[in-house]
């Protein structure tokens, strides 16, 4: 019962609170003059507010290591789950480079694009050109970047291999990277965190809410690279980052679930564990 009551306020709590954030955010753009240079300011401590309200509505227990970047920065980080959204958006106010579906997500996608997140088509050369000159624009306006350059979602157990494409937009630039990994745990007795905090298999998003946020509250720990990645070829830079957030990551505790049906006819599923 009361697992059920704290699944249900947690989720009611984060939609309204998520409702009337952008509501104040679009409220606020009108007197900025549709200025996007005057906007980003205002639209990172927007997000950021909103991460800080959402990390302690969900019931994160937050431990960070390592400088934090400011803008302008791109920052490279393992990507466990949709929380690693409200964990870094609490930190930095981060614009996020995401699929291009989850554009068309109800709410949440028009919330994105309102507040100028980037979009690419992972199968797209030309799009990743996009992307690329995209990024170095918002470079140059000093605004802070995050890349998940795993392109899925892992199981926590390690880290998979970076792709190398959008590393293309801070070799031109000639900007550093800066690299983070993320760790998630779950309290004592509760299903291992690898289980009811990442998702990274193929599962309805509903089913692993459900479980998530009956959960009394999970551990994060975050950590921050010492020295940001230089800026040289597109390819060295990916293997350098992948090689920086393997030595400050620590692999998740796995669980056991029961298998789940196949997903949907043109969905891929993940890729298995690890080991």
């Amino acid at each position: 019962m009361w697992r059920t009551l704290r699944y249900r306020t947690r989720f009611s709590a984060v939609i309204l609170w998520s409702l009337f954030v952008f509501g104040l955010y679009m409220l606020c753009w009108p007197f900025l003059g549709f200025n996007r240079q005057r906007y980003r300011p205002l639209r990172r401590r927007l997000f950021k507010f909103w991460g800080r309200v959402c990390c302690a509505l969900l019931g994160m227990r937050l431990t960070v290591q390592g400088p934090v970047p400011r803008p302008p920065f791109i920052l490279v980080v393992n990507h466990l789950s949709y929380v690693d959204i409200v964990l870094l958006a609490r930190l930095t106010g981060t614009v996020y480079i995401a699929k291009s579906d989850m554009a068309d997500w109800p709410l949440m996608g028009s919330m994105m694009r309102a507040m100028h997140m980037m979009f690419i088509n992972r199968v797209s050369g030309r799009d990743a050109l996009r992307v690329i000159d995209r990024v170095k624009e918002e470079l140059k306006h000093k605004d802070a970047l995050t890349i998940f350059p795993e392109g899925i979602c892992s199981s926590g157990a390690t880290i998979g291999p970076y792709f190398p494409a959008l590393f293309e937009a801070a070799a031109q630039a000639k900007q550093p990277v800066h690299v983070a990994a993320i760790h998630y745990a779950t309290p004592p007795g509760e299903a291992a965190a690898g289980d009811d905090v990442v998702w990274w298999r193929w599962e309805p998003v509903a089913g692993h809410l459900t479980r998530f946020l009956r959960l009394p509250y999970f551990e994060t720990l975050i950590r921050f690279a010492a020295e940001p990645v230089p800026p040289t070829d597109r390819k060295t830079m990916a293997r350098t980052a992948h090689a920086k957030a393997l030595e400050i990551f620590t692999p998740m505790e796995q669980g056991i679930l029961p298998e789940l049906p196949p997903p949907p006819e043109g969905i891929a599923p993940p890729p298995p564990t690890p080991g």
